[in-house]
């Protein structure tokens, strides 16, 4: 694959283009995400993990010159996805990311700071009981996030500033769907993972309202 890279070029307000070839470059699952300078690129591609399939993953193609060889560099790694590349803080040097690295039907906001010291921190893990499928708008200067919680409880929409991860403030909380919800009777859900020789699958299962063990039910199997 071909992949074309911008630069800013002499004249002001212009750039020029470069075909490049990087290693094992495959088509990505999202739009890339440009540095101001474009002096960097962030984009998700499928890294081989345990001989079993490809997880896509970010790298980040960058410059320093416009003679210098194009470096790429695998920022993260595992049998997990990175779903979503949401900003990357230049100030800081900061890239934010939603994953599936804590469970496959999970969707968490994580941090990483490049070329640093510390591992990819995870923020949403935890913050808000019943909520652990986020979607995330992050503002222009990378101070605050507005999290989309999608379940597996009521949805909510909260507002988290990255200078204290303990708190947060709730933009909506859909208390008259928690209310109705509290008056009917609901299936119960359970999400595990069955492995075999280093494979994991996850398992859905989904019991009727007032499931009891002492009671035959019919099993529906969905494959």
């Amino acid at each position: 694959m071909v992949y074309t890279y911008l630069q800013p070029a002499l004249k002001p307000g212009s750039i020029y283009a470069k075909s490049v070839s990087p290693p094992h470059f495959s088509p990505q699952n999202q739009d890339p995400l440009f540095s101001e300078d474009l002096s960097r690129i962030f984009l998700t591609l499928p890294v081989k993990h345990g001989g079993h399939r490809d997880f896509h993953h970010i790298t980040m193609l960058s410059k320093k010159s416009r003679s210098d060889p194009v470096e790429v560099h695998r920022l993260t790694y595992g049998n997990w996805e990175v779903t979503r590349i949401v900003s990357y803080d230049e100030i800081k040097n900061i890239i934010y990311f939603l994953s599936s690295e804590e469970a496959s039907q999970q969707r968490h906001l994580y941090s990483l700071l490049i070329n640093g010291s510390f591992p990819r921190q995870c923020l949403t893990c935890g913050l808000k009981k019943g909520c652990t499928f986020f979607d995330v708008d992050i503002s222009p200067n990378a101070q605050n996030a507005i999290l989309y919680c999608q379940g597996p409880g009521v949805p909510a929409v909260l507002l988290l500033s990255f200078s204290d991860l303990d708190s947060y403030f709730i933009l909506e909380s859909n208390l008259l769907l928690q209310s109705a919800l509290d008056t009917r009777k609901m299936t119960e859900i359970k999400i595990q993972n069955i492995s075999d020789d280093n494979f994991g699958l996850p398992l859905k299962l989904i019991y009727p309202p007032d499931f009891s063990d002492a009671y035959l039910y019919g099993l529906l199997l969905i494959v």
